[in-house]
């Protein structure tokens, strides 16, 4: 994949820098359909202009809205702030009208490609589950844990006091996050814990399989961001 980085400007000026001929921008621009670029660089050197750059150049084309009504680009990004600052540039910088949003987060997207697979298959609309009803699941698990003196055998670092505080829940929930966007099963958890001699993976692996009943009786067709993208990858995948 090739890699391109942008350098800063000799100064700060502003609209006109932004319109500026720049080498390390038009190699992006003249990137061919079909191929994948990084392309990197500090805050201030322009990638956010050359994306929009790149979006606009892509609607000129003839084939820019599909038969169906689509756009045929689309950018995402990783936050709904950031989605609505760059749907806002794009607005400025696309000169013809354009149906739909041309920006939207990662999230986003999957649930649209999840909730399209449920509706063909005839099956309920999932609902993204929140950061904090997720929290909510795990703290009644670790609650219940230490009241009736049940659930995973935690290594001796790893604490009732550890297990009690919001910090802990919140890398406990990343890493079963990074799990699921990896399709790590909790087996497959349990085994690298025992090869690794690293027993809070085994543990975390134990967590998951009463996390994910815990999450059935909670809401049948609730999703955690994690697994919204997983089973948004599968659907694509499916075709």
């Amino acid at each position: 994949m090739p890699h391109t980085t942008l350098a800063p400007a000799p100064e700060d000026t502003g609209v006109a820098r932004a319109l500026a001929s720049d080498p390390t921008q038009a190699a992006v621009l003249a990137l061919p359909d079909g191929r994948h670029a990084a392309v990197i660089g500090a805050p201030g050197t322009g990638k956010t202009t050359t994306l929009t750059r790149l979006v606009a150049a892509r609607l000129t084309r003839a084939d820019a809205i599909s038969a169906d009504g689509h756009a045929t680009v689309l950018a995402l990004t990783s936050a709904r702030t950031a989605a609505t600052a760059l749907r806002d540039r794009l607005a400025a910088a696309v000169d013809r009208p354009v149906p739909g949003a041309l920006a939207r987060t990662v999230n986003s997207l999957a649930f649209q490609v999840v909730a399209h697979a449920a509706a063909v298959q005839g099956l309920e609309t999932p609902t993204l589950l929140t950061g904090g009803e997720q929290d909510r699941i795990i703290a009644d698990l670790l609650d219940g844990h230490e009241t009736d003196g049940t659930g995973p055998k935690w290594p001796a670092p790893i604490t009732a006091v550890v297990r009690e505080r919001a910090g802990f829940r919140t890398a406990l929930r990343d890493v079963m996050m990074r799990a699921v966007a990896a399709g790590v099963e909790p087996e497959d958890m349990r085994e690298l814990g025992d090869d690794t001699g690293r027993p809070e993976w085994r543990a975390v692996g134990d967590f998951v399989d009463e996390y994910r009943a815990a999450l059935t009786a909670f809401r049948a067709t609730s999703l955690d961001a994690a697994e919204l993208v997983a089973y948004a990858t599968a659907a694509v995948l499916r075709g």
